[in-house]
């Protein structure tokens, strides 16, 4: 697995390693604040890495609680929140060790199922750490053989715009993947829609097409 503890120092770059997570924030912000409740509720940022999402979200008055299993990400995410004013609570924790006291309204899990070992056991447990009506948003990439050429090959050994060795073509996961098993466990399927990104005029957009980048939330109903 990718150590991501080296891109700590550059991670909140909009320039540096992860530009073109950046070039996606937005939207991605976007589609969360359109589907989980509205603050101050309660928000675990499960994988949250230099906290892109958990301080945005703790910015606009949501409770945060974020995690990560990278040290330095963490340390970085914690910095810019001190430096920000705010009250973001994040630990340098492995998903699976987090044991809530009290249920999340909403859990959000942004590019980070297509690099656990067990996703069928972190969907479980987010099922675990949430309550009806609860909302869980996922991003990843799909496994398709055109995201293995564009996200893969392209971006990172072409293009150099992630970092090489960032994906495994095995470990990346399909939306029913993720779907099916939520949904026998009581989930309903709000919206699921493709993110583009455009490395030449790095611009992003959402898509119909979930060949490559996809965002996805559910509700659980039971």
């Amino acid at each position: 697995m990718q150590d991501f503890n080296q891109f700590a120092d550059d991670w909140l770059d909009p320039d540096g390693s992860q530009k073109a997570l950046h070039r996606i924030h937005p939207l991605r912000m976007e589609f969360i604040l359109k589907h989980i409740p509205k603050a101050p509720a309660s928000i675990w940022d499960a994988g949250c890495a230099a906290g892109l999402i958990a301080n945005d979200l703790a910015a606009i008055n949501y409770d945060v609680y974020a995690c990560d299993a990278a040290k330095e990400l963490v340390k970085a995410a914690r910095g810019r929140a001190k430096e920000l004013g705010l009250n973001t609570q994040f630990k340098t924790q492995p998903i699976e060790k987090h044991r809530p006291s009290t249920p999340y309204q909403a859990i959000i899990c942004s590019e980070v199922i297509e690099h656990v070992e067990e996703p069928n056991e972190i969907l479980e447990h987010f099922d675990q750490c949430t309550e009806k009506d609860s909302v869980l948003v996922i991003s990843t990439i799909n496994r398709t053989f055109e995201a293995f050429i564009k996200a893969i090959v392209g971006a990172e050994y072409i293009l150099n715009i992630i970092p090489k060795g960032t994906h495994r073509y095995e470990k990346l996961v399909t939306p029913s993947e993720i779907i099916s098993p939520l949904q026998k466990m009581g989930w309903q399927l709000l919206d699921l829609t493709g993110i583009d990104y455009n490395p030449w005029t790095e611009k992003a957009s959402l898509c119909r097409s979930v060949n490559i980048n996809y965002i996805l939330a559910m509700k659980k109903i039971k």
